[in-house]
């Protein structure tokens, strides 16, 4: 997935404004995503027919600026490969279309009442100390192969470089009444 340095973190912000620490969305994008500026310089060493970057999600006041950044080293034809795109390779044509499927097949949103009452007992706790994950960058990913990444001082612009985080932070609480919105006042 396709991870920039400001376009993600805005998206988290916009997502999820004042209520998490701006850490846990670092995190999120930092250990799992590409960023946009580095799509584009690898994608512009590979020259493809086609450069893409999967599993992208479709948000109009994001996408503008992950094309951007792609553009700043690579311009050939990209595109997104949003979830349900399906592309056509043939050796004289590309083509690029969303998958037919029947609006059944699309998973159930989750139910946030039904998760505060499995998980809370139906009252939400005033903090809640979110564990560290199962595995680690470095559990997964052999030493080897996290030497060969490329550096983002290659392909970031210099304002756009920030501190990339790799590592959960221990102790991490948060107060999901924020989540919901602000806390309403007890009685």
């Amino acid at each position: 997935m396709l991870r920039a340095p400001t376009c993600s973190l805005a998206k988290w912000w916009w997502i999820f404004p004042r209520c998490a620490p701006e850490v846990i969305g670092a995190f999120t994008i930092d250990s799992a995503h590409s960023p946009g500026y580095g799509v584009g310089y690898l994608t512009n060493l590979v020259n493809p027919r086609l450069g893409m970057a999967t599993h992208f999600s479709f948000d109009k006041e994001l996408l503008g600026e992950a094309m951007a950044e792609v553009r700043t080293h690579y311009k050939g034809m990209f595109a997104f490969g949003i979830d349900h795109t399906v592309v056509n390779v043939t050796k004289d044509a590309i083509w690029i279309r969303e998958a037919a499927l029947p609006d059944t097949a699309n998973t159930t949103r989750p139910n946030p009442q039904w998760l505060v009452q499995e998980m809370f007992g139906g009252v939400v706790p005033k903090e809640i100390v979110l564990p560290p994950p199962a595995h680690t960058v470095a559990d997964v990913q052999s030493q080897d192969v996290r030497d060969m990444e490329i550096k983002p001082e290659q392909f970031t612009p210099p304002d756009q470089i920030r501190k990339w985080v790799r590592e959960w932070p221990k102790d991490l609480k948060i107060d999901p009444a924020m989540l919901m919105g602000a806390r309403p006042p007890m009685k």
